[in-house]
Order: structure tokens, then C-alpha cells, then sequence
């Protein structure tokens, strides 16, 4: 995962509750992963011979072979013959048959209904969505069931979200599997079975579905999952997005016109295109138009968006340290674009910002809950830049070690544009004797700026910690993390520590110092060492990059890792 890159794990059977949204922690995902536990989704039968879901389907469609060979068996049993014994015979294959299909499509149904959840919500998520299905294939026909409708409005919904679907068979490898399509015609006293070793093999149908219609791959027979996924990524990341003009009297109801996509003259190159029809008018929206004020209790809707507002642009920066009497506290850190609030008032005229805030434990049990309004004085703007840290309010929440959820919401009563942001963040235990290191934060220091004469404070700098982590290439990045639990020498001496600081792009290290001592000139404060430094950006592209801290307690060799992400405009 990249820095801008944000997944899901997502369970048909929703069990994992409230993780089961975007984040970028790992850990995060890493926990949602925990809370899978396989439910076999049994489809019953209890009558011999046992009845499988294919055949069930089969059965429905009138398939005589596979009538038959369940047929034979019950005339077989009774010794009976004959047309009348054969038809009723018929009828109770036909009714188990419907009974077996109706469950089998209750199942697909939950399956669509969980599906179509996650694409809807995920909508209006700006830039590129992938999903991966993981699925060794579902029923879409049988019965009086609308599951083709249903998927095809699903698919036409993610085409116009700008969603791709992949889906990928959870079978594994075709080794000893039948394809009922491929079974050899039936032999003269029973039909073609539709199932090896008691074992139920559906058709592919759902999946192929969903990729046909969405522009992307049904991935069958692999039985390497991960290097099927870092496929996909790679090849959908090497990508050209092709666009045309569209004639305002194709926006009128009836017209259609039909687009196949070639790359001439290169063979080696593969277009994939939706296989779905679009409803451009969709598309259309007035230039221009007004934000539309939704009033002060629509922030609760704004605080549960599954994915950012930005009409009014909020940023958040959530951290942790420890204090002796709190134990682990989170701060919280909230900024509002100042620029953004300024263009909706009038000169001289104060604005009025409603912000609402709220941390969520990982099953979604609220740990705390706050709003406020604030009075915002506009200044010209030569002085914008200077006074944004005015906009910058923190809130110090105490919390037990754990993974939580930082969701804030705000709204400006003048223009009444609505933006919000979320972020997630595990919470580490604070275990005695063990090595510790804080959230890291960031500030932004001009080059003509004096740089500190020590690494080690036992004084917080005075500028307010970033909260947009967004720095120029021509400045300095100044840092400080808290150390906690080192050994303190038995002999009076100062704590000693090795450090290295390293700034990654992607999965390299463009900035690395070599492993050195940190001299610390001071006594350590309260329980605690403030350990700070400055790091010179230039000569870094734009982009998205990450800050490593790494501390070493030269007495015991414990060692503490911590990161934080940051942008170069």
C-alpha cells in the first residue's frame, strides 16, 4: 500500500463489524483480518440421494438427465414403473429441487445485498476503486429469482462510481474438479452427476458478471492468491484513460450508440472495456451550482460518511503519547482551511464554524464524543498564512490501548459547505521495561531559520504540530517524538540511545542517517525524553512520503520503531 492508498477488508456475512471500512494502517486491516471466521452456508437436503445446489438449478431449467438420475433411484427403491409412477416420482424430485433452489437463491441474495452495500457507499470516494470478489461462484438463475436484474444494476451503479471489479475463484485449482458442462452424457439408468466427493460445484455465473460488466478480470484456476492480487495492481496501475466528446443529442431518452477501443499496431497491448450499457445523463450536472445548506444536524450524517466531505476542506491528525496520572492520552487535531472560510464571508466580518468530533473504539462503541462552534477572525491575505495556526484546535482524550477511530465533522454557518475527515490509529499498550516512542510530530521550518542546537529537548517547540503534514521542498522538516520506558543507568549516568531517521518514497529510502548515538546534554524530564531533529527536504519531488524514527536503548538493545506520513507540494 501506498500513502494514498486505502483498503477494506469487507465480509459477505458482515461479521466484522464496524473495520469493515477504508483505512491505510495496516494494523488496522490486520485486525479486520482476525475477525473472519469461516460459516459454512449450508444449502439442506436431507433426502437420498443428496441433491446439490447445481443440480437443484438444473433441475429447474428441465435438464432430463439430471432429473433422471434422481428420478431412478426412487422408482428403483419402490420396484415400481411405469408413466404414472415415473411422473410422481418426478414431481417429488421437483419439489425438493424447489425448495433446495429457493435457499440457494436466499444465499446469493445476501451475498448481492452485502456487494451492493459496499459499492453504493463507497460511491463518491474520489479516485481509482478496485474491488476483488472472492468467490467460488453463486446462482443467478432458478426459481422466480431477480439476482440478474439485481446484478446488473449493481455493475451499471460501480461503472458510473468508476469501480472495477475483480474476482477471483476461492476454489483454487480445477485439479480433480467436474465443470458440469463437461460431463459425459449420462449412462442409461442414472444422469449426469454434478458433483465429486459429496462436494457442490456452482457455476461461475456471479463472477463473471461482475467483471464483464465493470472492465475487469475473472481470475480462475490459481491457487496463489497474493501473486494473483499483486497482478492486478501492477497491471491496473499502468493504465491510459480514454475519453470522447458526447453530443448533447445523445443525452436525450432512446439514443445509444455502441464504442470498441483498439491500440493499432499493438498486439502485446490489452484493452479492457465495460461490457455494460451507461446512462450518460447521469453524468451531466449544472456548472456553478450553489452548495446547498443542509442546516447544523445534517454534521451527524457528515460524521457518519463512509468517506470524506470536502466541500469545506478539514484536516485531522491524530496522535498518542503517555502521561504518568493518564496513561496513554490521544490528541487529537483538527485544522480548517482557512482560505476556504475567508472566500465565504465578507471583509472584516468574522466566521462561525460548528465542529463536531467523535472516537470510536473498534466495534464502533463511541470512547468519546465533543462539539463546539468557534469564532474565526478573518485577517487580510498577507497575514492568511501566518494566523492558520489559529485554526488549529487539539483535544486530549485519555484511552485504554486499543485501535480507535477519529471521525470529525464541521460546517461553516455562512456558507453551510460541510467537510469531515477520519482517521484510524492503534493505541499501543504501555508495557514497563519495553522501549516506547510516541506519535510523531511534525512541523515546518524555513530555510533561513535557525536549526536547534540539540536533537534532545525537554521543552515541546513552539510552533503548533502540522496537521496538513503538507511542506515545501525549499523548507526544513522539523520533528519530535517522546521516549519512554528507557533504563535509566544504575550508576547516575544519562540514558544513552543509537537513532536513525529515514524518509521512504514508496518502498525506497531517499533519506537515510547512518545509526548514531544521540548525545542527550540535559538530565531526561519526568519519565520522559523529547527527542527532536530537522531534516533538509531539498532537492524531493511532489509526492507522498514517509518519516521513520528508529531509537535503540543502548542498555538492553530494546528497539522502537515509529512512522508518520507527510506530503511535498
Amino acid at each position: 500500500m501506498g500513502v494514498h492508498d486505502r483498503a477494506a477488508i469487507v465480509a459477505a456475512t458482515r461479521q466484522i463489524g464496524f473495520m469493515q471500512q477504508l483505512n491505510n494502517d495496516k494494523s488496522v486491516l490486520r485486525a479486520a483480518v482476525e475477525q473472519l471466521k469461516f460459516r459454512q452456508q449450508r444449502i439442506l437436503d436431507d433426502q437420498q440421494p443428496v441433491m446439490n445446489e447445481a443440480q437443484a438449478l438444473a433441475i429447474e431449467q428441465n435438464d432430463s438427465s439430471v432429473l433422471a438420475s434422481f428420478v431412478n433411484p426412487i422408482l428403483a427403491e419402490k420396484r415400481q414403473s411405469g408413466k404414472a409412477a415415473r411422473e410422481r416420482a418426478e414431481q417429488i424430485v421437483r419439489r425438493r429441487a424447489a425448495a433446495l433452489a429457493k435457499q440457494s437463491v436466499n444465499a446469493t441474495y445476501s451475498t448481492l445485498l452485502s456487494l451492493s452495500d459496499l459499492l453504493r457507499s463507497h460511491a463518491d470516494l474520489p479516485g481509482r476503486k478496485l474491488v476483488f470478489v472472492l468467490s467460488d461462484g453463486f446462482v443467478l438463475k432458478g426459481g422466480k429469482s431477480d439476482a440478474t436484474e439485481r446484478l446488473l444494476q449493481m455493475t451499471e451503479a460501480a461503472a458510473r462510481a468508476g469501480i472495477v471489479i475483480y474476482a477471483l475463484d476461492a476454489g483454487g485449482p480445477e485439479a480433480g474438479r467436474v465443470d458440469a458442462s463437461e460431463v459425459a452424457a449420462p449412462e442409461p439408468t442414472g444422469g449426469r452427476p454434478l458433483s465429486v466427493g459429496g462436494e457442490t460445484f456452482l457455476p461461475p455465473d456471479g463472477p463473471r458478471v461482475l467483471v464483464a460488466a465493470t472492465g475487469g478480470r475473472f481470475l480462475q484456476n490459481t491457487g496463489a492468491l497474493g501473486e494473483s492480487i499483486v497482478k492486478v495492481l501492477t497491471e491496473t496501475s499502468r493504465y491510459y484513460l480514454l475519453g470522447w466528446r458526447v453530443e448533447p443529442a445523445m443525452l436525450q431518452s432512446g439514443n445509444s450508440k455502441s464504442l470498441k477501443v483498439i491500440v493499432k499496431d499493438h498486439s502485446d497491448v490489452t484493452v479492457r472495456l465495460r461490457q455494460t450499457s451507461i446512462d450518460l445523463s447521469q453524468y451531466v450536472w449544472a456548472e456553478n451550482e450553489p452548495v446547498k445548506d443542509e442546516g447544523p444536524d445534517h454534521l451527524f450524517k457528515a460524521i457518519r460518511s463512509p468517506s470524506p466531505l470536502t466541500a469545506l476542506p478539514v484536516f485531522l491528525y491524530a496522535g498518542y503519547t503517555h502521561e504518568p496520572n493518564k496513561g496513554q492520552v490521544l490528541q487529537i487535531l483538527v485544522q480548517i482551511a482557512y482560505e476556504a472560510i475567508a472566500a465565504a464571508v465578507a471583509p472584516k466580518e468574522d466566521a462561525s464554524i460548528e465542529v463536531m468530533g467523535a472516537v470510536l473504539n473498534k466495534n464502533g462503541a463511541t470512547a468519546d464524543f465533543f462539539q463546539s462552534s468557534l469564532s474565526v477572525p478573518m485577517y487580510s491575505t498577507s497575514q492568511s498564512k501566518e494566523k492558520q495556526a489559529d485554526l488549529i484546535r487539539s483535544r486530549l482524550v485519555a484511552l485504554e490501548p486499543g485501535i480507535y477511530q477519529v471521525r470529525i465533522a464541521a460546517r461553516d454557518s455562512k456558507s453551510g459547505r460541510i467537510g469531515s475527515a477520519n482517521e484510524w490509529i492503534e493505541v499501543p499498550p504501555f508495557l514497563p521495561g519495553k522501549l516506547c516512542l510516541s506519535s510523531i510530530y511534525l512541523t515546518e521550518q524555513q530555510v533561513q531559520e535557525a536549526s536547534p542546537t540539540s536533537p534532545v529537548s525537554e521543552t515541546l517547540p513552539e510552533k503548533a504540530p502540522s496537521v496538513r503534514r503538507l511542506f515545501s521542498a525549499l523548507s526544513r522538516l522539523h520533528f519530535y517524538v517522546f521516549f519512554y520506558n528507557y533504563v535509566r543507568p544504575s550508576d547516575g549516568a544519562l540514558p544513552s540511545f543509537l537513532t536513525q531517521v529515514k524518509i521512504h518514497k514508496g518502498d525506497q529510502a531517499v533519506i537515510q542517517s547512518p545509526l548514531q548515538p544521540l548525545q542527550i546534554q540535559a538530565g531526561p524530564g519526568e519519565g520522559f525524553i523529547i527527542y527532536s531533529a530537522t531534516v533538509l527536504l531539498k532537492g524531493l519531488q511532489a509526492g507522498p512520503y514517509i518519516l521513520e524514527v528508529t531509537a535503540i536503548d543502548r542498555s538492553n538493545s530494546a528497539t522502537a520503531i515509529q512512522r508518520v506520513s507527510f506530503w511535498i507540494r
